[in-house]
């Protein structure tokens, strides 16, 4: 009975190391996805950026 107990604890323990580490593997997908959108924006920035300059070279060609 002894070794049951010892076992259930030693699962037990096992388990909670593994759904810490499953939790900091969510930390860091979701800062890993903070990161693409944060840096997604900085290109859509970019792009609208790129455009108006093309606008004010085509006008100046004009």
């Amino acid at each position: 009975m002894a070794r049951i107990a010892e076992g259930a604890l030693a699962l037990g323990g096992e388990m909670q190391n593994l759904v810490g580490s499953s939790q900091k593997a969510g930390e860091q997908m979701r800062e890993s996805v903070d990161y693409i959108s944060h840096i997604t924006q900085e290109m859509d920035q970019i792009d609208k950026e790129v455009e108006a300059i093309e606008r004010l070279k085509s006008l100046d060609q004009s």
